[in-house]
């Protein structure tokens, strides 16, 4: 990617927030809140078509999302499960379990998608 297509996709995901402040006032300090209604429409980058297919048909293991409700995230083990008979990978997300928590009132958080889903990866 070039500098300037990286300068133009950073300018569409803060809108109105200039690079310098967002640098300088909002990087690893606080949330950068976006509406849908107050910018592009970049649902077509992470769809919930989407979030189902890396949740229950990648694989998907921790620590490439947590679980967290009322400010307490989840431990692993409350949400994953074996690979299965002979696999000794104890960490796979279990998507009945993510299911149940979500109903539940918990919200999922998808951490590293830019190295597991392309598009995501693109932007």
């Amino acid at each position: 990617m070039t500098p300037r297509a990286a300068g133009s996709t950073l300018a569409t995901l803060l809108g109105q927030t200039s690079a310098e402040h967002f640098a300088a006032e909002v990087w690893s300090r606080q949330q950068l809140v976006r509406r849908a209604a107050d910018g592009p429409d970049l649902t077509g980058v992470l769809t919930l078509d989407d979030v189902d297919t890396v949740l229950s048909g990648q694989a998907l293991r921790t620590p490439f999302l947590r679980v967290a409700k009322d400010g307490v995230v989840a431990p692993a083990s409350s949400f994953t499960r074996s690979g299965g008979i002979g696999a000794t990978v104890p960490d796979q997300v279990d998507p009945d379990r993510i299911t149940e928590l979500l109903a539940d009132g918990s919200t999922l958080v998808l951490q590293g998608l830019h190295r597991s889903w392309p598009k995501v990866a693109n932007l």
